[in-house]
């Protein structure tokens, strides 16, 4: 099988040995992105604009794959504290309006000031 890596220029290099993203078979899967700001690379202040940080990332990952949003098949959730779900699943459902994926959400440790961690899985559409 071979396997791409898919990245962007309009994102931040990774701080450490990863990549953004990787294809393989027709599936992109993604690393937790977390909600640094894409165009400043900063921390986006709250739950729900780091929520939408993490959201802009990922979508231009999958635009760098050739993919949109509604070839997202699987997301995990990763939040710091479980009482930011209302907040978080409002502006997720602004980038998932219609059928959407499957969803895992659970309360995670996250690094210093991080309030969200997401990574996605999407297939290639024929």
């Amino acid at each position: 099988m071979t396997r791409r890596i898919v990245d962007s220029p309009k994102l931040p290099r990774p701080f450490a040995q990863y990549s953004n993203a990787v294809e393989a078979g027709g599936f992109l899967f993604t690393t937790g992105h977390v909600g640094l700001d894409p165009k400043t690379g900063k921390l986006a202040k709250g739950i729900q604009a780091q929520t939408e940080a993490t959201l802009d990332t990922i979508h231009i990952l999958l635009k760098a794959a050739g993919m949109t949003l509604e070839d997202v098949v699987c997301v995990n959730v990763y939040l710091a504290n479980y009482r930011d779900f209302r907040k978080m699943d409002a502006v997720y459902k602004e980038y998932f309006p219609k059928d959407p994926p499957a969803r895992t959400c659970v309360r995670a440790t996250t690094m210093k000031g991080m309030l969200i961690e997401i990574n996605v899985i999407a297939h290639r559409s024929s």
